[in-house]
C-alpha cells in the first residue's frame, strides 16, 4: 500500500499516536538510548546505599549506618578504637542539620563590671570605654600608624610611619617641622631678601660691563667699537644726499599714464588702457583652462539629405550615414518600388520565393481539440473567433504541480488518517511491530518515565574518608603517612582534609599521591587557626584525577603548624567509578 504524506511507519509519527519519545530509542547506555530495566548500573546505585558502612569503613564495628533510634552524631571514640554514636546531652537537640542549644543556664543577665550580659545570658557587651590599649591586638612592628589606606570605611589597618615621618610628627610647629626638613626661610616668604648668595641685579644699561654711554640723547642707537670691545651710543644713520629734479613713469601696452613726469611735486597715475582689464586669479585659470583658437559658443545647424544619407553641419564636419548589413546597423536603402519585395537579411530588398502565392477563397474554418477542452465559435464561415476552454472536470497545471505529480507513485491514495488500532480498510497500519510498555513512556527522571541511557544517575561516586593519625598526638610531616589501594578505577572529582586539632602559626599543607606521583598541582592545606580544608584561601587543584582500579594511594603530610602542629588528620576523596 502506498502512502502520500506522514508514513505511519516512520518512528516520528507514532509520536502522534499517543506514545513517549521512547518509543523510537534502542536500548543502551549512550545518549539518545533508554536503559534495560535491568542495567548492571542499577545494581551498584542499589549496592552503594545499602552499604554505607563499607563506604565509611564501619565494618566489623558497632555502628550501623540504619540506625533506627534518635538523631544521632558520629565521632571517634580514641580508647574504644572506632566509630561510634555520640549521645546528646540535656539541653540540646538535633533539628535536621542544626544542633540546638535551649534551656541551659548560663550567665544571668545584668551588669558584670566590663561587660553588661542580656537577652537569657545569649547577648554580652563590651561597656564603652573599657578596653584599654594592653587588651587590644598589638601592633606588628615599630612604625605604625593606626587608620586605614584602603579606600572607603572598613576595618582598622596599619600604616607604615617612616623615622622621618614621625620627626615632623612631634614638631610642635611649621618652624620646627622646616628645620627638621633643612629649609630655609624662603621656603616660607618667598621673598628674594631671604635668599642668601644672590648676585647683584643691574637696574641700568650702563650697568654692564661692556657697555659704555656718553651723554646719550633722544634718536641715538647703540653701537659696537671693535676698537674698545664696548657698546657705544652714537647718532642713527641717514640716508644719502642729492636733490631729485623730474620723475617719470612708463607702462606696458594695456596700460595709460597720467601725470609723468613730475619735475616738483604731484602724483603719477596707472589704469588700465581702452579694451584692456584685469582679471582675477579664478579668471586666469579658467582661461589657462582654454584650448587656443576656442571660439566662443555658437549654435549649431544640422542639415540631411536623404538621397545621399549625408548629415552636413554648420560648425563641424559632415558625415554620410550607413546602411543596414546583415553584420551593421544602419540605414534601410530605398525599396525600389512595388508592394510585394520583402527586406532581407543582408540589407536588400527580393521578391519571396514563388513569385505571388498561391490563390483562392477560404469559405469555412473549424477547429477541433483533444479530450479535455471545449470548443466554441467553430466552424467560421464568414468572419468570427474561434475559443478553446477547459471541459467540466479538467483543468490545466503548472510546471512545479506536474513536477508534484510525476514523484506520486501509480495507484497512490489520497491521505487518510491511520489508526492503530484498525484492523482492516485504509486506515490500517500494516507490519506493525510489537512494543513494549516503555514505548508509551517519554524518557525523563520521574515516575511513569524511562531513564536515559547516559543518565548522570548512573555514575557512581566512591567516597575515600582515611585516618593519617590519631585524634590527640601532634602531627608531624613525612610520607606515605596513610597507604590504602583503589577498589576500583575511578575520576577523582574532589579532596578534603580535616582536623580535630586546628594548626597554629602556619598552614598544615597534605599531599596525595598515586604509585608514588602527586596528583595535585595546588597541594590540600588547612590555614592557619582552621580546622577545615573548606575555608582555605588557596584551594587545591587536582592535576592527574585519573585513579587506575588496585593503585596505592599515600598520603604526604608536608607541613605542620609552626606553634600548634595540629591533631586528628583525616583525608577525604570524592571518585566517581568508571
Amino acid at each position: 500500500m502506498a502512502y502520500i504524506g506522514n508514513n505511519p511507519l516512520d518512528p516520528s509519527y507514532a509520536l502522534e499516536e499517543d506514545l513517549g519519545n521512547s518509543a523510537a530509542l534502542d536500548v543502551g547506555n549512550t545518549t539518545g538510548t533508554v536503559a534495560a530495566g535491568d542495567d548492571a548500573r542499577f545494581h551498584d546505585a542499589v549496592t552503594l546505599a545499602a552499604n554505607l558502612e563499607d563506604v565509611l569503613g564501619l565494618t566489623g564495628q558497632t555502628l550501623t549506618a540504619d540506625d533506627s533510634g534518635a538523631d544521632r552524631l558520629i565521632f571517634w571514640d580514641d580508647s574504644a578504637g572506632k566509630l561510634t554514636h555520640l549521645t546528646i546531652g540535656a539541653n540540646l537537640s538535633i533539628t535536621g542539620t542544626t544542633l540546638d542549644a535551649s534551656g541551659a543556664s548560663g550567665v544571668s543577665d545584668g551588669d558584670k563590671g566590663d561587660i553588661t550580659v542580656s537577652g537569657g545570658g545569649l547577648t554580652w557587651t563590651i561597656d564603652n570605654s573599657t578596653v584599654s590599649y594592653a587588651k587590644i591586638q598589638n601592633v606588628s612592628a615599630t612604625d605604625k600608624l593606626l587608620g586605614r589606606s584602603t579606600a572607603g570605611a572598613g576595618v582598622v589597618e596599619e600604616i607604615t610611619c617612616t623615622a622621618a615621618g614621625r620627626a615632623l610628627l612631634d614638631d610642635s610647629d611649621a618652624s620646627a617641622q622646616r628645620t627638621t626638613l633643612g629649609l630655609a626661610t624662603v621656603a616660607s616668604t618667598g621673598a628674594y631678601s631671604d635668599l642668601s648668595g644672590t648676585p647683584t641685579l643691574i637696574t641700568a644699561l650702563d650697568g654692564l660691563s661692556d657697555v659704555t654711554l656718553s651723554s646719550p640723547s633722544d634718536q641715538q642707537v647703540l653701537k659696537y667699537d671693535s676698537a674698545t670691545g664696548q657698546w657705544i651710543n652714537a647718532a642713527a644713520p641717514g640716508g644719502g644726499g642729492g636733490t631729485v629734479s623730474s620723475v617719470g613713469f612708463t607702462a606696458p601696452t594695456g596700460f595709460s599714464v597720467s601725470g609723468s613726469p613730475i619735475t616738483t611735486s604731484g602724483t603719477i597715475a596707472l589704469s588700465y588702457a581702452a579694451g584692456y582689464q584685469g582679471f582675477t586669479s579664478a579668471e586666469a585659470s579658467k582661461l589657462a583652462g582654454i584650448d587656443a583658437g576656442a571660439q566662443v559658443n555658437v549654435a549649431t545647424d544640422l542639415a540631411y539629405s536623404a538621397a545621399s544619407r549625408l548629415l552636413s553641419s554648420s560648425t563641424g564636419s559632415d558625415v554620410t550615414l550607413p546602411l543596414f548589413t546583415s553584420s551593421d546597423a544602419g540605414l534601410v536603402g530605398a525599396s525600389g518600388g512595388g508592394t510585394t519585395n520583402f527586406l532581407r537579411a543582408d540589407g536588400t530588398w527580393a521578391a519571396p520565393p514563388g513569385g505571388s502565392g498561391g490563390s483562392g477563397t477560404v469559405t469555412s474554418v473549424a477547429l477541433t481539440a483533444p479530450t479535455g477542452f471545449s470548443v466554441s465559435g467553430s466552424p467560421i464561415t464568414t468572419s468570427g473567433t474561434l475559443a478553446i476552454s477547459y471541459a467540466a472536470g479538467y483543468q490545466g497545471y503548472t510546471s512545479a504541480e506536474a513536477s508534484k505529480l510525476a514523484g506520486i507513485a501509480t495507484g497512490a491514495e489520497v491521505n487518510v488518517n491511520a489508526d492503530w488500532n484498525a484492523t482492516s480498510g485504509d486506515a490500517q497500519i500494516l507490519n506493525k511491530p510489537t512494543l513494549g510498555t516503555a514505548a508509551a513512556l517519554d524518557v525523563g527522571t520521574t515516575a511513569g518515565t524511562v531513564a536515559a541511557g547516559d543518565d548522570a544517575r548512573f555514575a557512581v561516586e566512591d567516597i575515600y574518608i582515611i585516618a593519617c593519625s590519631d585524634e590527640t598526638t601532634d602531627l608531624t610531616t613525612g610520607t606515605a603517612k596513610a597507604t590504602f589501594t583503589m577498589a576500583t578505577a575511578g575520576t577523582l572529582t574532589a579532596v578534603k582534609a580535616t582536623v580535630t586539632t586546628a594548626p597554629v602559626g602556619s598552614d598544615l599543607i597534605v599531599d596525595i599521591n598515586e604509585a608514588g606521583t602527586s596528583v595535585l598541582s595546588t597541594k590540600l592545606s588547612i590555614d592557619d587557626g582552621e580546622k577545615t580544608s573548606e575555608t582555605a584561601a588557596t584551594p587545591p587543584v587536582i592535576s592527574d584525577s585519573a585513579l587506575a582500579d588496585d593503585a596505592e594511594i599515600t598520603v604526604d603530610i608536608d607541613q605542620v603548624g609552626s606553634g600548634t602542629a595540629g591533631a586528628g588528620l583525616k583525608v577525604t576523596l570524592y571518585v566517581t567509578r568508571s
